[in-house]
């Protein structure tokens, strides 16, 4: 995954313009996850999401979650895909956004990481060498008797 942030400022607002880009085998992970899997809410940062979202998925959206409605910006992991525009007054509020948004897909890649290893495959992992896969083992076929 690749994480594409744009910054810049309009006269005394702050803008962060964010985009996360998937390789093949992670967007067919993400394909799997279902839409109302939030990948990270931000609250009471100072800032806006200020994303042009038109059309019947922001009216069934805000429908079904009305909390959707408030000032929080909401990110899913299909969400991002599209990418997000945040607005702030203060820089201090704009860079704990971006701060959390990292965050936020540092840990839905290794949930994608994570969700690609349940494949049946067995590892033996030494912790001591901060996690080596030292050996893999695949379960046999199974067999129509």
């Amino acid at each position: 995954m690749q994480l594409k942030l744009k910054r810049s400022q309009q006269g005394r607002k702050f803008l962060l313009e964010v985009r996360a880009e998937f390789t093949p085998e992670e967007q067919t992970r993400v394909a799997e996850i279902p839409y109302y899997d939030i990948l990270h809410v931000v609250r009471d940062a100072g800032a806006r999401d200020v994303t042009k979202r038109s059309g019947l998925f922001k009216a069934a959206v805000t429908g079904f979650f009305p909390e959707l409605k408030s000032d929080a910006i909401y990110i899913s992991a299909k969400s991002i895909q599209r990418g997000h525009v945040i607005e702030a007054d203060y820089l201090e509020a704009i860079t704990e956004v971006e701060s959390k948004i990292r965050n936020g897909c540092k840990t839905l890649q290794t949930h994608l990481d994570v969700r690609g290893s349940f494949t049946g495959e067995e590892q033996v992992i030494d912790l001591a060498e901060e996690g080596r896969v030292v050996a893999r083992a695949v379960p046999p076929p199974e067999r129509d008797d």
